[in-house]
């Protein structure tokens, strides 16, 4: 039995032990809460009086009193609408009809009682939102309306849940249309927030909330969701900034459900801007407007949900008892593609002049003298793409040399391997440009299908019960490139996600409540060759030896001459398991509202890997070129050749001898107290407290660099590899996790909420301060600290000349033992990964808000606010532990001197250690590193936590709810953010944004505008119903047929407006031995915008080349002025002198991306069927004016595309038709 199953099976137990009796505490984190105040005529408190609220689709009733302070406090209600009565001896009773409840939300209504019978009865209808008059924390919530009828793409994968996020205000990512993988909430980091499914948490151990979309259940599964922007109550936490709250749909006391089916087709699009410029530039002709036509777009979205009682005739009843809800959900894909590819030519492989595949005829290749190149073994020119026989290497006066094949025709049959290979390659069968001589026609295959189930059970008033489960798979094939086992560019993608939910309430007194929820989360992102998944050892087949574990993967033979490479050794899995156990008890107490809590997570993360076994074969031109003299191994030699003839240039073959399983623990509890201190005062105190543990290997096998140890193989001098676990030369810790577990992650939480009298309910301000910690995400894939049980056997080192022995012979055996050595990986071309010994403390974000919301009306509500955060010890990469000191730049060009050069000894510098030059390359670089005996020191994959950040926004929002047809959200963010840690998974952002940091010894300077920043973001979304047909204001006296043919019509729209984001500039010369980012300078008295740009009229495809024509599409000019930026540390601003940093900031706020303007829109029109049964019938427009802002300018100074517009930054407009038939 596997760790994950043992421990589910004691976290079953220790829940259901928690069921029964536990008080230990998690509150309404994925339920809704309901307080107020009920007093008489005069303002006098009423306590005990009765209060029954009664979820109005489903029928459940929860019932509790008043306390000695007229209060009463519902603190786990079912998201819905609520039916609240009041009654109480000598009073009329008093009740409000739809009062709305929503996720992790608090509603208030206060009632007023007058004297009279109790049979009498007083009726209100809620009128929608109300202010928050009981909470402190800044969030949004989206209704089951927003979330099923706004308008969300479905184009090759499923409709986006997190796209919705985006609707929010805080919320900061890409476009409506996709990308929403780098989405951040409330001034976060990227992949550092949460996200909450029934109130559980989906972050994982390696990629935060990377890839939330790929594990969500269908987006009809989903009632509604909150997102928390900042001010987290103490029930909430691990994160760096927003937390967003999904609760799933649950079934009712009435049959309902949908069949549906979202079609696009490519009629509906309109073409890429650059497709209709390129095609008008080419003449307009018919071909080029064939050759530039519009992408094919043809998707289906289609699915199924149904929800409803649970009913067997005859056997079991379950109205107002068991509920059930059901969604499935599949989108299917397939791409037609033609790949052009290169293959050996029919000559090489002998098919001509009837050799029968005996002698390869590279006499095609043959050309002129190579100048200045002599062959010292035959005295004759070498010529250019002459091939020579490896076997008659010999050395004449010093220098290596061959003889030449006759006619340049190689023997094939030397290796057999090589000609079973040889007989798998297709033939050339296309005779295009360039070398490209093979066409294959191949299919694209992507599949996504999402199944979900939700029961939830009344046990009475006092028990209740709710069980989710799901399961995703999505699944993609890859773009083939060669047909069998020698296609290496499909790599078989299928990932899966299963997400289990259980929670059970229990009312043990009407002012005590106690709930428990437990879940589990299973990833696998499984990753494969083709021929991997046939069972074939096609080591065995094509006879290759030394498969001492011989895998199902093809070998890679990697040739060179532009061919792909052949065969692929991906066959992994990763996995990503995860144990969640919550708990709270709610108390009511006079003017108290208690909760306690606590929670409790396990995460197993596992990298197995089983491809690189069967074998990896390089070949290149230098084992059949005629000399190893400069520039002779480049004009002479073939790697085809090399191949037919067995010469490898290297082999290798690893085996990963242990799967590690990589744990984590996260522990947390917490208190919280809203004390309603007056009527129209509550104060919200809370404390939390969380104990978040660095990763551990299951059996010990972890391994990093340590600077505290002796190094056996360099004298001694301190840093070594160090080795966990149990047994000769490891440390004796089974838990090693080498960064130090953190116990001083306090967080306490304070915030108030005022409703001045004066202003009778209609205005509130609200407030509050928090402190909460980050989680601690890994960025290594499972993949490193692994080092000595991962083995790599490298083919025999030689001077790149002669080849790595014989392609018949095999790679080397592979050792099975692990490798216990604390010299292990020294040399200065190594990689050690490294975790620092204080690596292990969590991310601290202070937080501080202040908002007022205003009752303009009795359905709308205007919120301003500020919000403010201030992050330390963020997961970063802004330092590297093994790069020289900036001190030493003055050396200049010295740094890449030998250690025993004249200048080198002038200025002082010695070997570091006596075994200095037998190890390194003995240059001057490598002897100033803090640790001389090694390259790079990864720690940036792991815990590093030197990150810093600030973010300022004022914050509007427009809402209201959906009344008389109408339903608003619109929100205003102006923000401002400042970091040098944009990212958890910081290699991520750094490569995203190409702005890395320059000193680590300085990271005030490194402090810039995040890659995010974007300073004013506008959305807002609506649903309207038009006011025309029967009933309406218009025409509301139509008969039926005129009404089928004017009523029933609704628009949705979502709208986005956003400016644009810094620009950060990369690519200048770096500095030898030191691992930071130069960057540039800046040139006085320049615009860094070309006159084209600066204009507002650029247009990227305005050129005509030197030449006169049309070779190159796009503006010489560019986006950007090259002559803006000075590169420090060339040879014109250089020289041999020292070293030099540049002044420009990593992102610069003098320019940036073009803004980005967006408008989604749908028009549904809803047609009665028979009685329930309806459809709707619905077109969605998205871009729907085809706006074509530009994309990201490139910023790779020296790049040749510098400043180049290539791309949008919003898909062109696309359209598709939904069918949606409600029953």
């Amino acid at each position: 039995m596997t760790v994950f199953y043992k421990t589910t099976v004691k976290l079953g137990v220790f829940l259901i032990l928690l069921c029964l009796g536990s008080m230990i505490a998690s509150a309404q984190i994925n339920t809704g809460s309901m307080a107020g105040t009920v007093t008489d005529s005069g303002g006098g408190v009423i306590p005990g009086a009765q209060v029954t609220a009664t979820e109005r689709q489903s029928g459940s009733v929860y019932k509790t009193t008043t306390s000695s302070s007229g209060a009463y406090v519902f603190t786990s209600l079912r998201p819905g609408n609520y039916d609240i009565s009041v009654t109480a001896p000598t009073f009329k009773a008093a009740q409000v009809t739809g009062l709305p409840v929503y996720v992790t939300t608090r509603a208030s209504h206060d009632f007023t009682l007058s004297a009279g019978a109790v049979s009498e009865t007083v009726t209100v209808v809620a009128n929608g939102p109300s202010l928050e008059t009981e909470t402190s924390d800044i969030g949004t919530v989206l209704t089951e309306a927003q979330v099923q009828d706004l308008p969300s793409l479905a184009g090759g994968a499923m409709r986006s849940l997190v796209a919705l996020t985006l609707l929010t205000p805080g919320a900061v990512g890409t476009g409506t249309n996709g990308g929403t993988t780098y989405v951040k909430i409330g001034g976060g980091q990227t992949f550092g927030s949460d996200n909450l499914l029934d109130g559980i948490s989906t972050q994982r151990s390696e990629n935060g909330t990377g890839f939330f979309d790929q594990m969500t259940p269908s987006l009809d599964a989903i009632e509604e969701f909150r997102v928390e922007t900042l001010a987290l109550p103490s029930y909430l936490g691990r994160t760096t900034g927003g937390i967003a709250n999904f609760k799933t749909r649950s079934g009712t006391n009435s049959y309902h459900g949908t069949v549906y089916d979202y079609f696009k087709n490519t009629i509906f699009d309109a073409n890429n801007w650059f497709n209709k410029g390129n095609a008008i530039i080419n003449g307009g002709t018919q071909d080029s407007l064939q050759a530039f036509r519009r992408p094919a777009d043809m998707h289906q979205d289609y699915g199924v949900t149904l929800g409803g009682p649970v009913y067997i005739p005859h056997v079991y009843n379950g109205r107002d008892k068991t509920f059930f809800f059901f969604s499935f959900e599949q989108v299917p894909s397939s791409f037609g593609h033609t790949v052009l590819s290169t293959v050996p030519t029919d000559a090489q492989r002998g098919l001509l002049n009837g050799s029968n595949g005996t002698i390869g005829d590279f006499s095609a290749t043959l050309g002129a003298p190579v100048a200045g190149l002599t062959n010292p073994c035959t005295g004759n020119p070498i010529l250019s793409g002459q091939i020579f026989d490896p076997t008659t290497t010999t050395r004449v006066n010093g220098v290596e040399c061959r003889m030449p094949f006759v006619n340049n025709q190689v023997p094939i049959g030397r290796s057999q391997i090589a000609t079973e290979v040889l007989a798998l390659i297709p033939r050339q069968n296309y005779v295009g440009s360039g070398t490209q001589n093979y066409s294959y026609a191949t299919n694209e295959v992507v599949n996504q299908v999402a199944n979900s189930l939700r029961i939830d059970q009344n046990f009475g008033t006092r028990h209740h019960l709710f069980a989710f489960g799901s399961a995703r798979e999505n699944f993609d094939s890859g773009v083939a490139d060669l047909p069998g086992p020698v296609n290496s560019g499909s790599q078989l993608q299928d990932f899966y996600a299963k997400l289990l939910r259980i929670g059970y309430d229990f009312t043990i007194t009407p002012h005590l409540i106690n709930q428990v929820t437990f879940g589990g989360n299973r990833i696998n992102s499984f990753n494969s060759a083709p021929a991997s998944l046939l069972g074939i050892n096609y080591d065995a087949q094509l006879g290759i030896p030394n498969t001492t574990s011989p895998g199902t993967t093809f070998p890679t033979f990697n040739i060179g001459e532009n061919l792909p490479g052949l065969g692929s050794p991906n066959f992994d899995d990763n996995v990503d398991n995860a144990l969640l156990l919550d708990d709270n008890v709610s108390w009511q107490k006079g003017q108290h509202s208690l909760r306690f809590g606590g929670t409790y997570r396990w995460q197993q993360f596992s990298y197995i890997n089983n491809g690189p076994a069967a074998g990896t074969f390089n070949f290149a031109r230098s084992q059949t070129a005629g000399t190893n003299q400069v520039n002779a191994e480049a004009d002479s030699g073939n790697g085809i050749a090399s191949f037919l003839l067995g010469a490898p240039a290297n082999t290798s073959r690893s085996l990963q001898i242990h799967f590690p399983r990589w744990i984590q623990h996260y522990y947390a509890a917490y208190a919280q107290d809203d004390w309603k201190a007056r009527k129209n005062l509550t104060v919200n105190l809370g404390f939390r407290y969380s104990i978040d543990t660095p990763r551990h290997e299951a059996d010990g096998d972890i391994s990093s660099f340590d600077p505290t140890i002796p190094n056996p193989a360099a004298n001694g001098i301190l840093g070594a590899m160090r080795f966990g676990g149990v047994g000769p030369g490891r440390d004796g810790n089974k838990n090693e996790q080498f960064a130090s577990t953190y116990y001083k992650d306090f967080e306490p939480r304070i915030g108030f909420s005022y409703a001045p009298g004066w202003l009778h309910d209609s205005f509130v301000i609200r407030s509050a301060y928090s402190i909460m910690y980050g989680p601690l995400i890994y960025a290594d894939y499972g993949q490193g600290l692994s080092a000595g049980f991962t083995t790599v056997t490298p083919g025999e080192n030689t001077d790149g000349f002669v080849p790595s022995g014989a392609l018949d012979a095999g790679p080397p055996p592979l050792s099975l033992t692990p490798t216990i050595d604390p010299a292990l990986l020294v040399g200065g071309a190594s990689v050690a990964d490294y975790v620092a010994k204080t690596d292990g403390k969590p991310a601290m974000v202070q937080n501080w808000t202040l908002e007022t919301q205003a009752q303009l009306a009795p359905d709308l509500i205007l919120t301003i606010g500020y919000l403010g955060e201030r992050g330390t010890r963020l997961r970063s990469l802004v330092y590297w532990a093994n790069s020289i000191n900036p001190s030493n730049f003055s050396l200049g060009d010295t740094i890449t001197a030998p250690v025993q050069s004249a200048a080198a000894v002038a200025a002082g510098i010695t070997a570091p250690y006596a075994n200095f030059f037998n190890i390194t390359n003995g240059l001057v670089g490598q002897a100033l590193l803090p640790f001389p005996q090694y390259g790079y020191l990864n720690n940036d994959s792991y815990l590093q936590d030197r990150g810093q950040s600030t973010y300022n926004a004022m914050e509007v929002k427009l809402e209201r709810r959906f009344r008389d047809g109408l339903n608003v959200l619109m929100s205003y963010t102006w923000s401002k953010t400042y970091t040098d840690a944009d990212s958890i998974q910081p290699y991520q952002a750094t490569v995203l944004g190409q702005s890395g940091t320059q000193n680590p010894y300085n990271l005030k300077a490194e402090r810039a505008l995040s890659t995010q920043d974007v300073p004013t973001n506008f959305v807002i979304s609506y649903l309207y119903e038009l006011p025309v047909g029967k009933g309406k204001k218009f025409l509301g006296n139509s008969n039926s047929f005129v009404n089928a043919l004017i009523g029933g019509y609704r628009v949705g729209g979502v709208q986005r407006y956003l400016s644009g984001q810094p620009i950060g500039f990369f690519g200048a010369l770096g500095v030898p031995y030191f691992d930071g980012a130069i960057r540039f300078s800046r040139a006085v008295g320049t615009d860094i915008e070309t006159p084209a740009a600066a204009s507002g009229h650029y247009n990227p495809l305005t050129y005509v080349s030197p030449a006169g024509n049309n070779t190159n599409l796009y503006n010489p000019t560019g986006f950007w002025n090259r002559n803006a930026f000075i590169d420090v540390n060339d040879a014109a601003h250089r020289g041999t002198g020292p070293f030099h940093f540049g002044d420009l900031p990593r992102n610069t706020a003098e320019v940036r991306t073009p803004a980005f303007f967006n408008e989604d829109l749908n028009l549904n029109k809803h047609i009665p069927i028979h009685n329930q049964i309806s459809a709707d019938l619905r077109l969605e427009a998205f871009n729907v004016f085809n706006r074509h802002g530009w994309g990201k300018p490139d910023s790779g100074i020296n790049d040749i595309n510098f400043g180049q517009v290539t791309s949008l930054n919003d898909a062109p407009r696309s359209m598709q038709v939904v069918l949606k038939i409600r029953y």
